[in-house]
């Protein structure tokens, strides 16, 4: 390949990754309007209320300040609502008041989420093209063995050497799929390995919920002693 061959495939691939960005930064700006939405609506009245009275019941105040067709606040707040569970109903609160208050350090760590969240989005665009790659070669591979086969029945003899190694056709092609299907196997974990460790605080999974939850809970208990709740 020449030098100009390489400078197209790196405009082409600039070009997808360029629109796949483009894709993600439109679809996390929602994210973000929503966020901002429950902050100003939600956290910064609670947190403003509870400085004046420390025995605010956090679910009432939920209840009294919204709705839910109010679709800015993330599910683990109605979770939590329906279960009656005000204790940690507070804590969350307050930490997502911590993490969403438009501080420098906080902003910093929004971009940094944002720029690693970009690199999942990426990833897994990857995975997907490369599983339809896995499977057109597992194709291919099934294809061959199977004319291979044909061509044995039929009285042939197919032998491929390599270096001093002779070795029969059909056992490259088994190699082969062995390999596409050990690839794509592997792709498939990847995918929803990555898929797994996006961070998504509106999401609808019971065990997502459960899990931030327990992440929340955990940063209340850590964070309490240094900082000012008021």
């Amino acid at each position: 390949m020449t030098f100009e061959d390489y400078i197209k495939i790196f405009g082409v691939i600039s070009t997808i990754v360029t629109v796949i960005v483009t894709f993600f930064n439109k679809e996390q700006k929602k994210y973000e309007e929503l966020s901002q939405n429950y902050f100003k609506e939600v956290l910064v009245p609670y947190f403003n209320e509870y400085r004046k009275n420390n025995n605010l019941n956090s679910i009432k105040f939920i209840k009294r300040k919204c709705n839910n067709k109010e679709y800015y606040i993330p599910h683990y707040i109605l979770y939590l609502i329906d279960n009656d569970n005000k204790q940690l109903l507070h804590k969350v609160l307050i930490v997502d008041y911590w993490k969403i208050y438009p501080n420098n350090l906080n902003n910093i760590l929004k971009a940094i989420n944002s720029l690693s969240e970009i690199f999942k989005f990426l990833i897994i665009y990857i995975y997907i093209i490369s599983s339809f790659i896995f499977i057109y070669a597992i194709l291919q591979s099934i294809s061959f063995i199977w004319s291979e086969i044909f061509w044995i029945s039929k009285g042939g003899s197919a032998i491929i050497t390599i270096g001093n190694i002779s070795i029969p056709s059909i056992l490259e092609g088994i190699i082969l799929l062995i390999i596409g299907l050990l690839a794509l196997g592997y792709s498939r974990f990847a995918y929803s390995f990555t898929l797994n460790h996006i961070v998504d605080e509106y999401t609808i999974n019971i065990n997502k919920i459960n899990k931030i939850l327990k992440r929340k809970e955990k940063i209340f208990i850590k964070s309490n002693v240094k900082y000012y709740i008021g």
